[in-house]
């Protein structure tokens, strides 16, 4: 599924989500975002050592025996992918400190977009599916502070 296919579900998700944790500088840490069958709990961390800001979001599924890694947020046949509950539990998290303004799947599509004038002033990031402790290869995005 593409980034454009996704976005409707997103958006929608990240209205309904809500920031339950946040750390002593107010960045979102653990967000609850509703899925079509349970609520998601999603971790968010920094991971360190990037020139610019590199986040990891693992998506947990709320079910009675516990919290259990979501199917779409990992590695995959063809790739890895970031499932849409992570990618709405990170913009509710941000909702506050900024928005964001544009998903990529290639480092370089992000950078050509982040040189255009309409995105001056827009930051760079880089969003990681966590699964099982374990890193893959996530989306870039652009985002904007303070509005």
């Amino acid at each position: 599924m593409s980034i454009s296919d996704r976005l409707p579900n997103v958006h929608a998700a990240a209205q309904l989500a809500h920031v339950v944790k946040r750390d002593s500088r107010g960045r979102a840490r653990r967000v609850t975002v509703p899925g079509h069958d349970a609520y998601r709990t999603i971790l968010i961390s920094r991971v360190r050592g990037h020139p610019y800001p590199h986040l990891a979001a693992e998506c947990l599924l709320n079910t009675p025996v516990g919290l259990v890694p979501c199917a779409g947020n990992g590695p995959h046949r063809y790739g890895s992918t970031t499932c849409y509950h992570a990618m709405a539990g990170l913009e509710c998290g941000i909702e506050g400190k900024g928005r964001i303004v544009g998903w990529f799947k290639s480092e370089g599509a992000a950078v050509r977009c982040h040189n255009l004038k309409q995105f001056q002033g827009c930051e760079l990031a880089h969003l990681y599916a966590k699964k099982n402790g374990q890193l893959y290869q996530g989306l870039w995005f652009l985002w904007r502070k303070g509005e």
